[in-house]
């Protein structure tokens, strides 16, 4: 019995002198206790913030492969057969897709990025009758995202801490996040440019060239078309043959018209067409009268055009104009390059 009695009093020793280890498992959500009568609420870890850089346009990348190189592909076998090899095909479904996780992967080495934000992908999937294959080019157009640091803040958000004041109701999981992107297009734009012209036909015997410069206001209707009005004032050379009669001569165009663009409005070729009335001014010397005149003539004129968005600030276009002048051949060619002074983002 003392035995017993030994025994029993070294074990509860032991269980008293044990370690008692817990673990706490690390999530990042916030519980709220059931009822109002709940212990204190239970946060789990500090959050981690990230500061990311997102460009402020997108970005357009082509991957190109084929159904061969898909580890995706599934063996038919059979009586099937191209030389020695066995022919392998897949759905296109699952083509898409590992095609687009590659193209993921090669937008993110392409642009030196950590993520993607609203990826758009398109496909075109065209079947090769010599070798029984399907070429897949996927193109993936997106905003990048680059993480620059990470902070740990000693305490929690403010939205969190007032979250926990609220009354205590029941709180939905967090499933994902959504990052938001300001799509809104440049809503108006001033440019001023430097033109050169080059006449036609009986127009450029007395005046071979010209030079000078526009302002153009534009409007946007839609992302991809503006309304536009140019005013612009463009001064001729006089040939030397006839220089010791016509003494300038001026063209003062102003056009109102449309803006098209086939890509990105900040960068990629646009087109443009203009309806407007011109003001030509000529300054002749009549030698026998010792008398100096300047006349001045309106007439309407069509230009169309096209040219390329360097960047948000900088085009160039060339431009064709016809004149509604009595004169024949009153046309001219035209090149612009134009710099954005004022504008909204």
């Amino acid at each position: 019995m003392q035995k017993l009695i030994l025994f029993t009093l070294v074990a509860a020793t032991l269980a008293s002198c044990a370690t008692n280890t817990s673990t706490r498992s690390t999530q990042r959500k916030m519980t709220r206790p059931a009822s109002s009568n709940s212990g204190n609420l239970d946060v789990l870890m500090r959050p981690v913030l990230a500061d990311v850089s997102i460009s402020e346009k997108r970005e357009v990348f082509v991957y190109t492969t084929t159904s061969e190189d898909m580890s995706t592909a599934l063996y038919l076998g059979g009586d099937k057969k191209r030389g020695n090899d066995n022919i392998f095909v897949s759905s296109r479904e699952i083509m898409k897709k590992e095609a687009e996780n590659r193209a993921q992967f090669a937008f993110l080495e392409e642009f030196k990025c950590d993520f993607l934000i609203d990826p758009i992908y398109l496909f075109q999937l065209e079947n090769s009758s010599e070798d029984n294959t399907v070429k897949i080019k996927v193109q993936v157009s997106a905003y990048t995202a680059k993480y620059k640091s990470f902070t740990q803040p000693d305490s929690l958000p403010k939205s969190v801490i007032q979250a926990n004041a609220l009354a205590d109701r029941e709180l939905p999981m967090v499933t994902n996040t959504n990052s938001y992107i300001d799509r809104t297009f440049r809503a108006w734009a001033f440019t001023i440019g430097a033109d050169g012209v080059l006449p036609f036909g009986d127009w450029a015997e007395n005046t071979p060239y010209g030079y000078g410069g526009s302002a153009m206001l534009s409007y946007s209707l839609g992302k991809k078309m503006d309304v536009i009005g140019q005013y612009g004032i463009v001064s001729f050379a006089i040939d030397k043959g006839v220089s010791d009669t016509f003494k300038e001569s001026l063209l003062r165009p102003a056009q109102i018209g449309v803006k098209a663009y086939f890509a990105q409005r900040d960068k990629g070729p646009f087109a443009f067409a203009q309806y407007g009335s011109y003001l030509f001014s000529t300054t002749r010397y009549d030698a026998a009268e010792n008398i100096t005149s300047t006349f001045n003539d309106v007439f309407d004129g069509f230009t169309v055009g096209i040219g390329y968005q360097i960047n948000k600030d900088v085009d160039i276009s060339a431009k064709y104009t016809t004149l509604g002048t009595p004169v024949q051949n009153s046309n001219y060619v035209g090149l612009r390059i134009a710099y954005r002074l004022f504008g909204s983002k």
